[in-house]
């Protein structure tokens, strides 16, 4: 009864609720009332509504505010309010004569701990396939990543009833996405299979809808310069890096501004693809790093892992920037 009175008074406060959305039966989406989302891109929309239980919940991923729907429908229209607790509290009688039950509204989990649902890396054998990975490709601090043997159960538990295509039995790693404040945001499953098609190798799971697919803000210093790759693993050969998984423009233009980047894509002087998104960044302002001719290796990875171990070097050597990086950008590509 709860859940259905709950559903059904957030349905009729929807009209005030600016970019409401039903994602599903017990998820909903909409600009938060509390702190209003974001002032520049008004369709922002990280309010919740969620379901826990036998009822509904509130939680902003923009100010962290959380809270009952009875507390929510309080704060936002005390009319509303009124014929809610009228429903739930007394069986939709109007006798006013009723004990109203003590609330207690327990804090949601935002942080789910990986250990509870994968193995750390640490804890594999030193024989595992997905120690032997990192330990051959010279991948360093893999405390951050985990193992599951079966990811669609391990996405399951993570985001329950989100993802129920994925094939529960397959063994991935696991890449773990952060915000700055530390909560998770998306994780990758990353298949270390022979036979994985080139599309599936890599499968990107939103914890937090419309997080932008940044790996690293959780590690970054804003005071220092911030160096942008392309992957998770490029990321942990350089100091204060982010990885724009997928070549996520957007989710690197609203985290990080121009002045503060060098961004470092793959070297790939004859993909149309990597041209394209080197002329948007340059276009965009940020200092664009250009790898010299003699140096065959496709990324940083396969740089360390050819026994070359002066990449800042490098980068300092051969970044540029507006009309020096579109000049050099002309001479550089090979398509």
């Amino acid at each position: 009864m709860s859940l259905v009175v709950d559903t059904k008074y957030i349905s009729l406060a929807s009209s005030q609720l600016d970019k409401f959305k039903r994602k599903n039966s017990y998820l909903y989406n909409f600009r938060c009332p509390y702190c209003g989302d974001s002032k520049k891109n008004l369709n922002k929309a990280r309010g919740f509504f969620y379901r826990k239980k036998d009822g509904m919940y509130y939680k902003c991923h923009n100010c962290g505010k959380g809270t009952t729907t009875n507390n929510f429908l309080k704060d936002l229209n005390s009319s509303l309010h009124r014929q809610y607790t009228l429903e739930k509290f007394s069986g939709g009688s109007r006798s006013r004569n009723y004990d109203k039950p003590e609330l207690k509204f327990e804090q949601p989990k935002f942080k789910p701990k990986l250990s509870e649902f994968a193995i750390p890396i640490g804890e594999l054998n030193h024989d595992h396939v997905a120690r032997l990975y990192l330990s051959n490709r010279k991948i360093p601090n893999d405390k951050i990543f985990y193992w599951t043997d079966c990811f669609g159960k391990f996405v399951h538990d993570v985001v329950p009833d989100k993802y129920p295509s994925l094939r529960p039995n397959e063994g991935r790693l696991i890449i773990p996405f952060y915000s700055e404040s530390k909560e998770l945001m998306m994780l990758q499953g990353r298949s270390l299979s022979m036979s994985a098609v080139h599309d599936m190798r890599y499968i990107s799971i939103k914890v937090i809808d419309e997080s932008p697919k940044i790996f690293g803000l959780d590690r970054i210093n804003r005071k220092e310069i911030i160096h942008v790759v392309e992957g998770p693993f490029d990321s942990l050969f350089l100091p204060n890096c982010l990885a724009m998984a997928g070549g996520d423009f957007d989710g690197l233009v609203a985290s990080v501004t121009n002045k503060e980047c060098v961004v470092i894509y793959d070297n790939e002087p004859r993909n149309t693809d990597t041209i394209r998104r080197m002329t948007k960044m340059i276009d965009l302002g940020y200092d664009m790093y250009f790898w010299p001719d003699n140096i065959n290796e496709k990324d940083i990875n396969d740089y360390v892992s050819s026994g070359k171990d002066n990449f800042l070097e490098q980068i300092n050597n051969n970044t540029y920037r507006g009309l020096g990086a579109k000049m050099k950008l002309s001479s550089w590509r090979k398509c």
